[in-house]
Formats: structure tokens, C-alpha cells, sequence
């Protein structure tokens, strides 16, 4: 499973500060598709080693801050019917063809705009 998690960042040009945390794209997208319960958010945040509150913070993010960027604001009329704002990032992951695999990197791929580097100064 490592190695498929490391051929899908480099295929993404992915890069990663200190220490790699890998996560089973079958778990998060699990995670995503059916909504954050308690139980989910606890399991997360120990799958990918990180603080309930970080999970917390990433969803409240989703949920809020990443709906009111300009990047989303200019793609977020190519989905039609609209992708449900409450629903992010479940809501825009169902909209990738493919199976979970494929429709991570496809997510990831279409959020590589606002990831950094030059790209982001056009939005």
C-alpha cells in the first residue's frame, strides 16, 4: 500500500515537508462519501496520526474557508448539477469517474492549483 501512496505523489508532483503521513485512500474516502461521524473522526485522526482537533480544523476549512476562494469560486461552475457546499469534500469527490483510486488522484490532480507554487498566483 506505501508504495502505491508514493506512485500516486510523485505522479502528482506531490511534495511533503518532514515526515510522510500515509493514509488509506479507501478509509478517507470511505470517510468522506458517508459523512464525519464520531466514530469516523476518531478513526481518522488515528489513521493518519494527527489531533481530533486537526480533523476538526481541515473540515471546518472544507466547510468555510475553501468554498470562498477564488479557485473555487471559478471552478465550481464547471459541476453541474452544483456540487453542495455542506457536503465538501465528499460532494466534489463523488464527481471524479473511476474507482476510489482513481477518483483521489483525479480530486487530488483538480486541487493541485491551490497547493502552491506559481500556479497560485492566478488565483
Amino acid at each position: 500500500m506505501r508504495e502505491y501512496h508514493v506512485r500516486i505523489c510523485e505522479r502528482l508532483g506531490v511534495r511533503f515537508p518532514g515526515p510522510t503521513r500515509q493514509l488509506s485512500h479507501h478509509r478517507w474516502h470511505g470517510g468522506m462519501r458517508d459523512g464525519l461521524t464520531e466514530r469516523r473522526l476518531d478513526k481518522l485522526a488515528e489513521t493518519v496520526s494527527v489531533d481530533r482537533r486537526t480533523v476538526a480544523r481541515w473540515r471546518g476549512w472544507w466547510l468555510g474557508g475553501f468554498t470562498t476562494t477564488p479557485f473555487w469560486r471559478a471552478a465550481s461552475g464547471s459541476f453541474m448539477p452544483p456540487v453542495a457546499p455542506a457536503r465538501l469534500p465528499a460532494a466534489l469527490l463523488e464527481r471524479f469517474a473511476g474507482d476510489a483510486a482513481e477518483q483521489l488522484i483525479a480530486f487530488l490532480s483538480f486541487l493541485g492549483p491551490i497547493t502552491g507554487g506559481a500556479s497560485m498566483r492566478a488565483f
